[in-house]
């Protein structure tokens, strides 16, 4: 799996670039109802209806880090986010997702250089609109919203709470049974005059690998959207935890190239 991550920061005289290795991530992830593991033969014949999946996302600071810069691609601290997701076919084509999650941080004692900064928990709601466009491609419609976070340094609050949501969209394409390459795009529409505004654009490819193909397949009994990386029409039908989470193994490690600027 290879995953490039691009992001922008637009302030008026400002203006970073940085490149390398981000964080690495892993997420576990539960079928809580409405996706069976069912044989290939039941498969083929099984329509979904909706599902509710429970997961637990795990990033550790593996990413670069130097608390004297201004901007860094990795964040120096654990972060865990549970989440539960729930999903709805409107007609056979059509899929609404929503997601409700928080994510805990750990401290990051290398703020500046030498200072603790502490973050509280960040409550996020997520929404997904998706259609298929074909047997090989869908496309997603996203909302995501934020609130929550205020961060303190040496103790001292920042008073920087955020409250920001986020539009985009994303899709996949499936060249074959075993390669798909997907891509996402969020913009800031509204957020607190503190906030900066972000971009976020983020391309994954999947390559062909036996194992990769055997993962979707679990996928599909697990109720977690693979990128179309599936053999089977309704792999990508299932239980998507966002566009954020593409891989299709019940474990999967995540290391994405970040870029800044």
């Amino acid at each position: 799996m290879v995953i490039r991550s691009f992001a922008a920061i637009d302030t008026p005289k400002l203006a970073v670039k940085k490149h390398g290795l981000g964080d690495v991530g892993a997420i576990f992830l539960v079928n809580i109802s409405g996706a069976p593991a069912l044989t290939r033969r039941e498969f083929a014949q099984w329509q979904p209806d909706f599902y509710l999946t429970g997961s637990i996302g795990v990033t550790a600071p593996t990413g670069l880090y130097k608390g004297t810069r201004l901007v860094n691609i990795g964040k120096n601290r654990w972060t865990f986010k549970p989440q539960l997701s729930y999903g709805k076919y409107l007609d056979p084509h059509l899929l609404l997702a929503v997601n409700a999650n928080v994510q805990l941080f750990t401290a990051n004692d290398k703020y500046k250089g030498s200072e603790r900064q502490r973050q509280k928990a960040l409550y996020g709601m997520e929404g997904h609109l998706s259609h298929d466009l074909g047997d090989r491609a869908w496309l997603s419609f996203d909302a995501i919203y934020a609130h929550g976070g205020t961060t303190k340094v040496e103790g001292v609050s920042q008073g920087n709470r955020q409250q920001t949501l986020r539009l985009g969209a994303s899709g996949s394409f499936n060249m074959d049974s075993a390669t798909a390459i997907s891509a996402g795009f969020t913009n800031s529409v509204a957020k607190k005059g503190y906030t900066p505004e972000t971009t976020t654009f983020s391309i994954i490819s999947i390559g062909p690998s036996k194992r990769l193909a055997r993962a979707s397949r679990i996928s599909c009994r697990l109720g977690m959207r693979f990128p179309r990386s599936c053999s089977h029409r309704r792999c990508h039908k299932l239980a998507p935890m966002g566009p954020h989470l593409t891989s299709g193994t019940p474990v999967s490690v995540i290391a994405p190239v970040g870029f800044i600027g």
